[in-house]
């Protein structure tokens, strides 16, 4: 009966055995590490996560850390020295959760471009300016991000490479100027490889890059000179920039032909703040152009009659209906007046 037993226990042993040797242990329902990045399609997932992590990067932490320690904000609460009440005493320490969880986001974020640039590389691609356009696309989310960084903390880590969870804990913190230079480059590569347009809504392409690396300069003559270029080649926001720094006075001197120039070249190209500023302008005569209610009648109505339109993103939600109000006010206000003017001339 022992013999037996033995017999059958040897067999089952062998059958293990041979079924490890037979069966293959990478998983086949679920995505990792080591069965993805293959493929070009799977490089495109990769950068729609790259910018998946930016909806939990741009978040109320980001807002709050930029706005607290203004004197018009107040948090509520007497002693109450965390989160964003204790960012308004600029008690702004690690154990803070809005800068816990600003660092965090802005880290993973930059990791996913990592990965992205790292595995490109190793990806056949049917289409090679598409492999260029994703490593353009991380290295201008990584500058984004790292520029918002340097604002908010000077020096931080500089991380370039995706590395073993232990090793970022050993990292050093790069000096100010390293990271401003460091983001620079990346938007100067950006520049570079980004094509004006790319298909699919909210990506980064030429002209978001031609104003933030004007917005960013540290140098003020270079950010006008990379407005003006963004603002030649159609972007209304880098001209609308560029109106509020004429008009406060570069180089020396306030320039309301300038401004007014870029204002019209704004409005032209579907800047909402700028089409409305416009009109107001008109409608009492200030800042370099005479007064024409007719010109401010037909600016608001051309303002509010773009608002639906899907190509300007100007829909009417719940961010912008008070803006869409005041220029329904105003160009209630701007055809009275109008009314009245006609009137007195006949």
């Amino acid at each position: 009966m022992k013999k037996i037993y033995y017999i059958l226990l040897s067999l089952v042993i062998i059958g293990f055995n041979s079924c490890n040797d037979m069966l293959d242990m990478r998983p086949i329902s679920e995505q990792t590490t080591g069965n993805f990045y293959q493929t070009q399609a799977h490089m495109e997932s990769a950068v729609a996560a790259m910018y998946n992590g930016l909806r939990d990067y741009h978040t109320q932490d980001k807002f709050r850390l930029a706005m607290c320690p203004a004197d018009n904000i107040e948090v509520g609460g007497a002693g109450y020295d965390e989160g964003p009440g204790g960012i308004t005493k600029y008690i702004t320490l690690s154990s803070n959760f809005v800068v816990l969880d600003y660092w965090q986001e802005a880290y993973s974020s930059i990791h996913r471009c990592n990965v992205v640039m790292e595995r490109a590389d190793g990806v056949e691609y049917d289409d090679t300016d598409l492999k260029t356009q994703h490593i353009a696309e991380a290295r201008f989310i990584r500058g984004l991000i790292y520029y918002d960084l340097v604002r908010f903390f000077a020096g931080v880590p500089l991380i370039t490479e995706s590395r073993a969870l232990e090793e970022y804990y050993q990292i050093p913190r790069s000096s100010e100027e390293e990271i401003w230079n460091f983001a620079q480059l990346e938007l100067e590569y950006a520049a570079a490889n980004l094509p004006a347009e790319i298909n699919g809504s909210g990506r980064a392409n030429k002209f978001a890059l031609q104003l933030l690396s004007g917005h960013g300069s540290r140098r003020r003559a270079e950010a006008i000179e990379r407005l003006n270029k963004a603002a030649s080649l159609g972007h209304g926001d880098a001209a609308w920039r560029l109106v509020r720094i004429y008009e406060r006075g570069f180089p020396k001197e306030i320039n309301h032909s300038a401004a007014l120039r870029m204002l019209r070249l704004a409005v032209e190209n579907h800047q909402f703040d700028a089409s409305k500023e416009l009109a107001f302008r008109y409608e009492d005569g200030k800042k370099g152009v005479a007064k024409d209610l007719a010109k401010a009648v037909a600016l608001y109505e051309a303002t509010l009659a773009a608002a639906n339109d899907n190509r300007y993103g100007w829909d009417l939600d719940r961010d912008n209906y008070n803006h869409f109000a005041w220029v329904e006010s105003r160009l209630r206000q701007a055809r009275a007046k109008l009314k009245a003017e006609i009137a007195s001339r006949n």
